[in-house]
């Protein structure tokens, strides 16, 4: 979650309105975004693609399901 008051990350991003959502990789690419409700599973499959950069090198780390986003 980001808070911006001057609201340049918006403008940046392309986002005009709220509720919205950016989904971006662990390198700072922008994989998706969503205006309005974002898609629980969306986003878990989109996560999923990433592993080893979300769980790091030993495979430990949060564990990704609806009821935890």
């Amino acid at each position: 979650m980001l808070w911006d008051e001057s609201f340049q990350s918006w403008q940046s991003l392309g986002i005009s309105a709220q509720p919205a959502a950016v989904m971006f990789a662990p390198d700072g690419a922008i994989i998706t975004g969503w205006l309005g409700p974002f898609p629980e599973n969306e986003v878990i499959e989109l996560a999923a693609e990433y592993p080893a950069e979300i769980l790091g090198q030993n495979g430990k780390g949060p564990r990704l399901s609806a009821g935890s986003l």
